[in-house]
């Protein structure tokens, strides 16, 4: 079922001859080594591939168990949030671009509010500054870089 998943084809439970929509396509099938046994590679050189194999290799099975588990849940993790549209960006960008709305949204505003709108942004660029420096990066070049990547309308985020 996974290999023909992988190619596209149809599983047929009896033995007749496949059409052509049942057949499938495989950009490149080839035997490999994996450690000392030969296995046979199936590669589809294409973005829309549907499936991935990870190759895992340890010493012990406890160590076995340990990865495939690790690799099992980071799998699932990734579905859970690809799945769910409630997903924000990680490493403050959020924040970034939340500080940067705000700071924006500030300028609009006439009086002495505009001054609480724009301590307020500020108050974002907090966690940001504190992720680089427990990173130990240059936090205010950190900041300039990331302000700079949200005003860029092909990397940063849309409003």
């Amino acid at each position: 079922r996974r290999l023909c998943k992988s190619v596209n084809a149809t599983a047929l439970p009896n033995m007749v001859p496949p059409t052509a929509e049942e057949t499938g396509h495989c950009s490149m099938v080839q035997l490999e080594e994996v450690g000392d046994t030969t296995v046979v590679s199936f590669r589809q050189e294409r973005d829309e591939s549907a499936m991935s194999t990870i190759i895992i290799r340890g010493s012990t099975d406890n160590i076995m168990d340990d990865i495939e588990r690790a690799i099992d849940d980071g799998v699932n993790s990734v579905k859970v949030l690809s799945r769910d549209q409630r997903c924000l960006p990680g490493a403050a960008a959020t924040e970034i671009e939340l500080a940067k709305q705000l700071m924006t949204f500030g300028e609009q505003i006439p009086g002495m509010e505009q001054y609480a709108i724009r301590k307020f942004a500020e108050a974002f660029e907090v966690f940001p500054k504190i992720l680089a420096e427990n990173t130990g990066l240059k936090a205010n070049e950190v900041l300039a870089k990331m302000y700079t990547a949200h005003q860029d309308k092909e990397t940063g985020m849309k409003a």
